[in-house]
């Protein structure tokens, strides 16, 4: 854009501001200018989702039909290369498609008319003054890689750090790849805040800006409620206007002490033109998505959940993940409900927690690079092991965890099948096992021993669907059933664990064990 285009706009933007107003959606309160700005900068400086509604069903446009129009034309012609006309679908007849779809993994783009960009534009000059405004529709047209963030909530793992409890603090993974371990919050400072709200509007800090309004899903809602806090709202009314109106106490409950694991991405190009006639794409191959990290550039979350797993001895999993864009990118804008909010799942604060360090993720990253090495096939073949070492920290029935334990140690220690030949599975379960885990012959002898009953059991609970609550490791002697199958979830992370350390999958019909 250059600066006469600049001036251009910006006395259009000064006239504009004349003439805006707040469109009120049909049935709700009006609200003045003045409270619209608040709104919009409130929601860009703290975690706001009570301001949520506004900012996506109250919209700015002006009076002026002359000068609206003007403004229009002007936005037309600085974006013509991305713009397609379509007089089949009155009134709006001129369509772009933005990146943000792209971001939020939609399965299909939706095109969406000029003039949401238009009021975009206007809710930055409202929310952060002209000058950002033009800045923001200068990048739109300029600039072909725009910046956004993918953020997964991990349940089950906090990262320890000195420092005050009340402050967020970010622990470095890799260039673009960090934790953000939020503040712990007592019972007593969340209803402290919960009564605050009564009297007053209260923020969250800015530190959870980047968190989403619509983070909880209605499903969610009902389960994630405790009656005796916060009344349940009318169910008539959308999860979203019940979302937006619960206090931000019970917004902090749910956040208090979450470690986010934060990635930034790229995207390329910020707008693209639609197919003639097509309101709707298939796929969202018009927009190239690239990790930034140089060490991680096909980073993997689940991968690295598992690592983190093996490492913390707890199962660390991702029920939730959104992306946040910055909220005076031009590009920040798609249809008009945030109808897909990528992958979540219930959260369970109730499970557990494990404590890292940063000691401990760097042996993460170690393990991470071994399990997605391209190079080695370490990563395939303890697939199944990892997966049914997790589930069985996972499960509440014992007989489950055990029947995961089993398939686990088969595929660690059981070679593939050989045509004319009996796998003789227990057999060599408690052989390999024990010479390949075992320091010494009289720790062998001991191990050998062990898997046997592991072996038992695994197949009591396959077969009988049961297993005793004390268990004979050996004659006479007998521990309990919760404590044999810690034992046993140890030996499979040692079995894992020591594998990845030889960087090799021994091949259990060749290999000769001392």
């Amino acid at each position: 854009m250059t600066e006469g285009k600049k001036d251009e706009l910006r006395q259009l933007l000064s006239k504009a501001m004349q003439s805006v107003i707040i469109e009120v959606p049909e049935g709700e309160k009006p609200i003045s200018v003045e409270k619209y700005r608040e709104c919009a900068q409130a929601f860009r400086e703290s975690y706001r989702p009570d301001l949520s509604f506004i900012l996506l069903y109250y919209r700015p446009t002006i009076q002026d039909e002359a000068l609206k129009s003007k403004l229009f034309n002007f936005m037309k012609e600085e974006l013509v290369d991305y713009i397609s006309e379509d007089e089949s679908v009155p009134p709006y007849t001129h369509w772009i498609q933005t990146a943000k779809r792209a971001i939020r993994g939609a399965r299909r783009l939706i095109p969406i008319p000029l003039d949401s960009i238009l009021e975009k534009l206007l809710e930055i000059v409202i929310a952060n003054g002209a000058e950002q405004a033009i800045l923001a529709l200068n990048r739109g047209t300029r600039d072909k890689i725009g910046a956004f963030q993918k953020i997964i909530l991990l349940e089950g793992l906090k990262v320890r750090y000195s420092g005050s409890t009340t402050d967020a603090h970010e622990t470095h993974v890799a260039a673009g790849i960090r934790f953000v371990q939020l503040p712990s919050y007592t019972v007593g400072q969340i209803w402290d805040l919960y009564e605050s709200e009564q009297s007053g509007s209260v923020e969250l800090s800015s530190y959870a800006a980047s968190l989403p309004p619509y983070l909880f899903h209605e499903r969610l809602i009902p389960n994630l409620l405790h009656k005796s806090f916060i009344p349940m709202l009318d169910n008539t009314q959308s999860w979203f206007r019940q979302w937006s109106k619960f206090p931000m106490a019970f917004h902090l409950s749910i956040l208090c002490d979450a470690s986010l694991l934060i990635i930034d991405y790229t995207v390329s190009p910020l707008f693209c033109k639609p197919p003639p006639g097509k309101k709707e794409l298939d796929k969202s191959d018009q927009f190239e998505i690239k990790i930034e990290s140089t060490e991680f550039p096909n980073f993997d979350v689940d991968k690295f959940c598992q690592a983190l797993s093996i490492i913390a001895n707890y199962p660390v999993k991702s029920p939730l993940t959104w992306q946040y864009i910055d909220g005076d990118e031009l590009f920040n804008v798609d249809s008009r409900f945030p109808n897909e909010m990528g992958k979540f799942a219930m959260p369970d604060h109730l499970s557990g927690i494990s404590v890292i360090n940063e000691t401990e993720i760097d042996k993460a990253k170690c393990l991470y690079k071994l399990l997605t090495n391209p190079s080695s096939n370490i990563g395939g073949k303890l697939q199944i092991p990892i997966d049914r070492w997790i589930k069985s920290k996972i499960e509440d029935n014992p007989v489950d965890k055990m029947i995961d334990l089993g398939i686990a140690f088969e595929s660690l220690y059981v070679p593939a099948k050989v045509p004319g030949k009996s796998r003789r599975i227990g057999y060599n379960l408690k052989k390999n096992a024990s010479r390949y885990l075992g320091k010494n012959k009289d720790d062998q002898e001991k191990l050998e021993k062990k898997f046997k009953v592991i072996y038992d059991c695994r197949c009591d609970a396959a077969h009988e669907g049961r297993l005793k609550e004390k268990i004979e490791i050996e004659k006479d002697k007998h521990i309990r059933q919760s404590e044999f199958i810690t034992e046993a979830q140890d030996l499979c992370r040692d079995s894992i664990m020591k594998i990845l350390e030889d960087r090799e999958f021994p091949d259990w019909n060749d290999l000769i064990l001392d």
